[in-house]
């Protein structure tokens, strides 16, 4: 399995642009838990969508969504968060394969 990584964002292509997600993380008042939302500036179309997304903390499988065609690209979840912790986020393109972003918090 090959996975498309995008290293420099500010000088991503066109096509890496569209598989790197705006990621927003936020902490949700009195708990141990972030809310993380992810919005892809992707399309949604039948031929061409977001299959589904992989989220990780520190290796270790966090969640994953399903997408359809139609739908937006975006997911919201709430998550444990430490500092330093790694965050890495795996989407599958239906048109171009794997995609992976990497944050460190």
């Amino acid at each position: 399995m090959k996975i498309n990584i995008c290293k420099n964002s500010d000088k991503a292509t066109p096509l890496e642009s569209e598989h790197l997600p705006k990621i927003i993380i936020t902490k949700v008042e009195d708990s141990s838990f972030s809310q993380i939302k992810l919005k892809y500036p992707h399309p949604m179309e039948k031929i061409h969508h977001l299959e589904w997304i992989k989220i990780y903390r520190n290796d270790s499988l966090s969640d994953r969504v399903n997408l359809m065609p139609g739908e937006k690209a975006e997911v919201t979840l709430k998550t444990k968060f430490e500092k330093d912790d790694e965050l890495k986020i795996l989407a599958k393109c239906s048109r171009h394969g794997f995609w992976q972003t990497i944050k460190n918090y």
